[in-house]
């Protein structure tokens, strides 16, 4: 990763200076030897900008975890005054036995009637895997709870302004 600021030649001065140092430190005369410690802190004056932590990447395996034979599958939709999910309920239904989805939960419904943990972690287990849209990923964490990450049930993003 390319860091905005970074010059390589500084850090390998300081590197060598540091060495340097150590070396001259060692011919001292000391009757016991004691082993120095340092400690080196590099910090940027800007953060650097990378990948999201948030949105997993897909890697494709031979053999998945879920097939869509069987799995309860929820759906986290946004919705905007809670009638967004109608309209992805809509484009599910023209889709063969709903595209396998169970359930679709617009966000305002998740922030009033899974509000309680008790509530959360019964969703948690009540259905197999969890998928939402892309552009609500980043306010999920906060709104479902610790419960779905220490489960591994973390919800898959899913692009539903695409046609397909």
């Amino acid at each position: 990763m390319e860091l905005p600021g970074f010059r390589s030649q500084q850090l390998q001065k300081a590197v060598s200076s540091l060495l340097k140092y150590v070396g001259d430190a060692d011919k001292s005369t000391q009757l016991l030897e004691e082993d120095e410690v340092f400690h080196l802190v590099v910090s940027l004056k800007k953060a650097p900008v990378g990948p999201r932590k948030d949105k997993p990447i897909r890697i494709a395996i031979p053999h998945p975890l879920w097939t869509a034979q069987g799995a309860e599958v929820c759906l986290f939709v946004k919705d905007h005054k809670g009638e967004g999910h109608k309209a992805a309920k809509q484009r599910l239904a023209k889709l063969l036995k709903n595209g396998g989805v169970a359930k679709v939960v617009g966000l305002s419904k998740l922030r009033t009637k899974y509000e309680s943990h008790e509530a959360k972690r019964q969703l948690c287990s009540s259905y197999d895997l969890f998928l939402a849209d892309e552009r609500i990923i980043p306010s999920l964490p906060k709104l479902i709870g610790k419960n779905f990450f220490k489960r591994k049930k973390q919800p898959i993003p899913v692009d539903m302004r695409a046609a397909d």
